[in-house]
């Protein structure tokens, strides 16, 4: 595990942050958190297709489906700022 080889060579008092990224679900990173398999989880492209993920992780509402990589490069807004958030 990443800790275990950050611990091994920094010690007890390791000063680099593990961060944990790619395909976690809230459940799984809130686990690997709690368990001390990492100390922070970037969600990148859940964050693309919900742009209001953490309300969304508050409140317990479904996460819009994933998009297409394809649609994060279109050298418009389109696919960055088109995703829809949960009404207010």
């Amino acid at each position: 595990m990443a800790v275990d080889i950050v611990e091994k060579v920094q010690g007890n008092s390791r000063v680099t942050a593990i961060i944990g990224n790619c395909g976690y679900t809230k459940e799984l990173a809130e686990e690997r958190v709690k368990n001390g398999e990492a100390d922070l989880i970037a969600f990148g492209r859940p964050f693309i297709s919900s742009p209001d993920l953490v309300d969304r992780f508050k409140t317990g509402a479904p996460l819009n489906p994933a998009a297409e990589m394809s649609a994060w490069y279109t050298n418009t807004a389109e696919g960055y700022t088109s995703f829809p958030s949960l009404p207010k």
